[in-house]
C-alpha cells in the first residue's frame, strides 16, 4: 500500500489482546473429543470454540479461523458469543496470508467470513480496506458503503470512505461545478461555435460530462466525451442517463492522446472543448492534448471563407485563389499568463527556516526548504514535479503585497496549429525584468491567467476573482537568487538571517530579474537577480555581483534539505516551541522528584510521538533526558543527527524500530510527548490509540504526558464558501443539469485545512466546549470513545452550515496551546469542520442540541432533532 493509503484501516486494530478466556486450557489441545455415543451439535460447537481459543493462544490463527467456521456451521446460534473474537482472528489470519503473498486465499478467507456474518459491518469494512490496498478502489467504496448501511455509526468505515472519496474525486471538482460564471462562459462559447456550424464535438477530460451536455443541448450532431478516470467515467454514465443525454453523447473511457480514427471516433471533429487547465495553466497536460488534437483529431481541411458548411467533406477541394481558413476550433481559444513578485509572511514561513535558533537549539547551519507533494524535492532536473504550490492569495492569513508591476509572460493561441508544430516556445529560457512599485521583502512569484474561450468570452483567475481557480505560487526558497543570498549570508559556516532579510528587501524602482521557461507540463519561474536603483547614478546596479570576493563564506558548508512545507511552518512557530519547552522543563522537574522519592536515580526517558521533522524531542534531550523518536522520518540521521551534533547532545536520542507496540513495550518511558493535532486541524490518525497503548505498557509505574489534557471547542457558522467546497449545491449552478446527487455521493463530512479567520462566513453562536480528554486518567480506554450532548445558544439568525472545531492543548498545569482561529499570529495550525449534509434554518436566541462522538481519533457532530 502506498504511503498515501496508510490511512485505510481495518477494524479492531486497537483490540489485539484476545478477549476470550483461555487461562484454564492447554494450548496444545486442539482435537474435538467425541464419546462413543453421538455428541449433539451444541457440544461439538463448544469443543470447536475451545479448540479455536487454544489455537489463538498458540498464535495459530489459520486453524483457529477454521474451527470458528466449524462452530458456526454446527451451531449458528453461537454467532453473538464469538463475533468479536471471530472478527479479530479473521483479520489476523488474513494479515498473515497477505504477508505470505497468498492474496487470493486472503480474499477467500474474507468471503467465508462475510458469508458466515452477512450483516457484520466490521467485515465489510475490513474487506474494503484490503480491496483498496490492492487497487480495487471502486469496489472498496461499495464495501465501505455497505458497512455504513448496516451501521451508520461505524467510525472506521466513515473515515475510510472519506479518505477514499478524497482520492477518487478531487475536491476541486465541487468548486468547478459550483462556479456559475465559469459554466455560463463555457456555455456561451459552445453555443456560438455550434451555431456557426461546428457540430461534431470532442470533449477532452469530460469529467461529469457537463460540457458535453452543453454541446448536445446547443444542437451538435455528434458529441464524443473522453474521460480516463474510472470513477468519473462511471459517474458520467449515470449523469448522462439521468439527463436523457446518453443517446446524444458517446462516452469513451480513454486518454485523448490515445484516441484513434476511425477506431474510437469515425471522423475528425470540428470542435474540441476542454478545461484541462490547473492553476498553473499547463499542469493537467493541455499542451499535449492540443498538439495531439490538431495532429490526429481536429478537422484541418482548409475551405473558402465564404463556405458556411464547416463540417463538409474534408476531401473536397478548394482552388488556390480562395481565401482559406482552418475548419477546426478549440475552446478555449487561448490563454495569457501573468506574473508579479509578492511579499507574503505566510508563504515565507512555509518556504524557509527563518531563525538561527529554535529556543536553545542552534540551527544556523541548516538551509531547510519547504516543498509540497507536487513540488520537486531536488535541483537535479526533476521535470515531472510541478515547481509551484497553489493558494487563494486574497484569503491567506496576513494577506499579501504586490511588489512589482503585473507582467504578461506568455500568450498561447490554441487555435493556431503552427505554433505547436514545432512548439518553438517550449523548453526555451528567457529573462524578464519586473519593475518594483513599492518596498518589501520578496517571498514568491505569483502567477495567474486570463482564459479566452472565444472572441467574445474571457475570464481571469487573478487574485480577488471569484472563480474556482487558485493562483500558482512559486516560492523563491530554492531559486538561483536565494542561492546567491545564502552564499552572501554565511559567516563562519552559520547563516545570518538578518542579512538574508536585508538582501531580500527591495525598494521602489528596483528591478527583479526572472528566468522563465515553458515546458509541456508547467511554467518554470526562477528569480535570478535584484538590481537596486542608484539615485546618484540614476540607474540600476546588480545587488549581488558575481565577484566571489564579495561573499563572506561558502554556502556549501550549510546542510541543505527539503522538508514538507507544513512541517517547516511548524519549525518557524516560536510560540509553539516556547510553550512546549516550558512544559517539558516543568514535567521533567516533577518526574525527577517522583524518581527521587522512589530512590530511583535513572535518567528520565521520553518517548516522542510528534511526527515528521520536529525538534520537540531534541529540546527534551537538551534538558538532559533520553529520548526515543517513534516513527522517525526517513531522513532521521541526516537532520536529527546534524542538529544533535551542532548542539553537542549526540547519544541522547534514538529512533524507534518501526514497530510501535514493540517500542513502547521495551522502552520504559517516563514522559510521553505528542502535539496531537495535524496542521490541517484534525486529530492525528490513531493518536489516542497510541497513547492508550503506551499508557497500558507503562501502567506499572508513574508516567506523565504532554499534553495532559485536550479540550475540543466548536463554533456554529453559516458559510456558502465552505459548502461550495464540499458539495454541489444545486442544479442551477450546473445550468439545470442533474449532477448534484451523483457528485455528492463523494462528499466528505469532515472538511480540513480551514483558516476560519479568512473564510467568508457568519458566526451563528459563541464558541462552546465539546468535550475534554484527560490523558493521565487511569482508565485510558475511556478516551478512545467519548460522547457528549452539547446545548448551544444561537446568537444570530441564519442557515447552519457546519460546526468549525479546534483544540486547546493543556501542555501542563500552566501552559496551553490553541489551534483555534487567530490564536496567535504565527500559528501553523488550521481548523477543521463537520459540514452538515443539509443546512438547518436557525433563529437568534434559539437553543439547539448537538450530539458529539469522538471515536478512534475521529470526531462526528450531529444535530439532535
Amino acid at each position: 500500500m502506498d504511503e498515501d493509503d496508510d490511512c485505510y484501516t481495518d477494524d479492531d486494530e486497537s483490540s489485539d489482546n484476545y478477549s476470550a478466556s483461555q487461562d484454564s486450557h492447554d494450548s496444545s489441545d486442539t482435537s474435538l473429543e467425541q464419546d462413543d455415543d453421538e455428541t449433539d451439535g451444541f457440544n461439538l460447537a463448544g469443543q470447536a470454540i475451545l479448540a479455536a481459543t487454544n489455537l489463538v493462544a498458540a498464535h495459530n490463527y489459520g486453524r483457529a479461523f477454521a474451527y470458528y467456521l466449524l462452530a458456526l456451521q454446527l451451531q449458528p446460534e453461537c454467532k453473538d458469543r464469538i463475533r468479536h473474537d471471530f472478527i479479530l482472528i479473521c483479520r489476523k489470519w488474513c494479515d498473515e496470508l497477505q504477508q505470505l503473498g497468498k492474496i487470493d486465499d486472503m480474499f477467500k478467507c474474507y468471503e467465508s467470513a462475510r458469508q458466515a456474518f452477512p450483516d457484520c459491518e466490521e467485515i465489510y469494512n475490513n474487506i474494503g480496506a484490503k480491496l483498496f490496498q490492492f487497487g480495487y478502489r471502486n469496489l472498496a467504496v461499495d464495501y465501505f458503503r455497505k458497512a455504513l448501511q448496516i451501521n451508520p455509526q461505524l467510525v472506521r468505515a466513515t473515515e475510510n470512505l472519506q479518505n477514499i472519496s478524497n482520492l477518487l474525486v478531487e475536491r476541486w471538482h465541487f468548486c468547478m461545478l459550483n462556479d456559475v460564471t465559469r459554466n455560463s462562459c463555457y456555455r456561451n462559447a459552445i453555443d456560438r461555435a455550434i451555431a456557426n456550424g461546428r457540430t461534431t464535438v470532442l470533449d477532452i477530460g469530460s469529467g461529469t460530462g457537463i460540457l458535453s451536455m452543453l454541446a448536445a443541448k446547443a444542437g451538435a450532431n455528434n458529441v464524443y466525451a473522453c474521460e480516463m478516470s474510472d470513477v468519473m467515467y462511471d459517474m458520467s454514465k449515470q449523469v448522462l442517463l439521468d439527463n436523457l443525454m446518453d443517446k446524444n453523447v458517446k462516452l469513451i473511457k480513454a486518454k485523448s492522446t490515445n484516441l484513434m480514427i476511425p477506431e474510437d471516433i469515425p471522423t475528425r471533429v470540428s470542435l474540441v472543448i476542454t478545461e484541462t487547465l490547473d492553476s498553473g495553466v499547463l499542469g493537467e497536460g493541455i499542451i499535449k492534448f492540443v498538439q495531439h488534437a490538431w495532429r490526429d483529431l481536429l478537422n484541418t481541411t482548409l475551405i473558402s471563407s465564404g463556405d458556411d458548411t464547416l463540417d463538409s467533406d474534408p476531401s473536397s477541394s478548394c482552388t488556390d485563389n480562395q481565401h482559406r481558413l482552418p475548419i477546426g476550433k478549440i475552446i478555449p481559444a487561448g490563454v495569457t499568463i501573468y506574473i508579479c513578485a509578492i511579499e507574503c509572511e505566510y508563504i515565507r514561513r512555509e518556504s524557509r527556516l527563518l531563525y538561527n535558533n529554535i529556543e536553545s537549539l542552534d540551527v544556523s547551519k541548516l538551509r531547510l526548504i519547504g516543498n509540497s507533494e507536487n513540488m520537486a524535492t531536488n535541483k537535479i532536473d526533476d521535470y515531472t514535479a510541478e515547481p509551484y504550490t497553489t493558494e487563494r492569495l486574497a484569503f491567506l492569513p496576513g494577506g499579501f503585497k504586490y511588489l512589482t508591476d503585473v507582467c504578461s509572460i506568455l500568450n498561447l493561441d490554441f487555435n493556431y496549429p503552427q505554433i505547436l508544430h514545432p512548439p518553438l516556445y517550449l523548453n526555451k529560457k528567457f529573462k524578464l525584468k519586473l519593475d518594483c512599485i513599492q518596498s518589501g521583502r520578496i517571498d514568491a512569484i505569483a502567477m495567474w491567467f486570463n482564459l479566452q474561450l472565444d472572441d467574445n468570452v474571457a475570464f481571469t483567475t487573478s487574485p480577488g476573482s471569484n472563480l474556482s481557480w487558485e493562483q500558482a505560487i512559486y516560492p523563491i526558497n530554492s531559486s538561483p537568487l536565494m542561492d546567491k543570498i545564502y552564499t552572501a549570508s554565511v559567516i563562519d559556516g552559520n547563516v545570518n538571517q538578518t542579512e538574508i532579510d536585508k538582501l531580500l528587501t527591495v525598494q521602489s524602482q528596483d528591478i527583479i530579474e526572472i528566468s522563465v521557461e515553458c515546458t509541456s507540463k508547467f511554467v518554470k519561474l526562477e528569480p535570478e537577480n535584484i538590481y537596486t536603483y542608484d539615485n546618484q547614478l540614476n540607474c540600476n546596479t546588480i545587488k549581488l555581483p558575481y565577484d566571489a570576493a564579495f561573499f563572506h563564506g561558502a554556502a556549501s558548508e550549510l546542510f541543505e534539505h527539503f522538508v514538507d512545507r507544513r512541517e517547516l511552518c511548524r519549525l518557524n512557530d516560536r510560540v509553539y516551541h516556547s510553550r512546549f519547552l516550558f512544559a517539558i522543563k516543568n514535567l521533567m522537574q516533577k518526574m525527577q522528584l517522583i524518581k527521587e522519592s522512589q530512590g530511583d536515580s535513572s535518567v528520565i526517558k521520553v518517548i516522542d510521538l510528534t511526527q515528521g521533522v520536529s525538534v520537540i524531542g531534541i529540546l527534551a534531550a537538551q534538558q538532559g533526558s533520553e529520548v526515543m523518536i517513534v516513527n522517525p522520518p526517513n531522513d532521521f540521521e541526516e537532520i536529527y543527527g546534524r542538529i544533535m551534533g551542532y548542539n553537542d547532545i549526540k547519544g541522547k536520542m534514538s529512533p524507534g524500530c518501526g514497530d510501535f507496540e514493540q517500542d513502547v513495550k521495551q522502552y520504559e518511558w517516563d514522559i510521553l510527548i505528542s502535539d496531537i493535532v495535524e496542521p490541517s486541524g484534525i486529530l492525528k490518525e490513531q493518536i489516542f490509540e497510541d497513547i492508550h497503548l503506551a499508557r497500558q505498557f507503562g501502567s506499572s509505574r508513574k508516567t506523565l504526558t504532554i499534553p495532559n489534557q485536550v479540550t475540543i471547542y466548536g463554533l456554529c457558522i453559516s458559510s456558502l464558501a465552505l459548502r461550495s467546497k464540499c458539495m454541489v449545491l444545486d442544479d442551477n449552478n450546473t445550468l439545470g443539469f442533474h449532477i448534484r446527487e451523483f457528485m455528492n455521493e463523494y462528499r466528505v463530512i469532515t472538511h480540513i485545512d480551514i483558516d476560519l479567520a479568512n473564510l467568508p462566513h457568519e458566526r451563528l453562536s459563541s464558541p462552546f466546549e465539546i468535550l475534554t480528554i484527560d490523558f493521565n486518567h487511569e482508565d485510558t480506554i475511556s478516551m478512545l470513545l467519548q460522547k457528549s450532548i452539547v446545548p448551544v445558544n444561537i446568537t444570530k439568525t441564519g442557515n447552519l452550515t457546519a460546526v468549525i472545531y479546534w483544540f486547546v492543548l493543556h501542555l501542563d498545569d500552566t501552559h496551553k496551546l490553541s489551534t483555534g482561529p487567530s490564536a496567535y499570529a504565527t500559528s501553523f495550525w488550521h481548523q477543521a469542520a463537520v459540514v452538515f449534509k443539509n443546512e438547518s434554518k436557525v433563529e437568534c436566541d434559539q437553543n439547539i442540541t448537538l450530539s458529539c462522538n469522538l471515536s478512534i481519533s475521529t470526531l462526528d457532530i450531529a444535530i439532535v432533532e
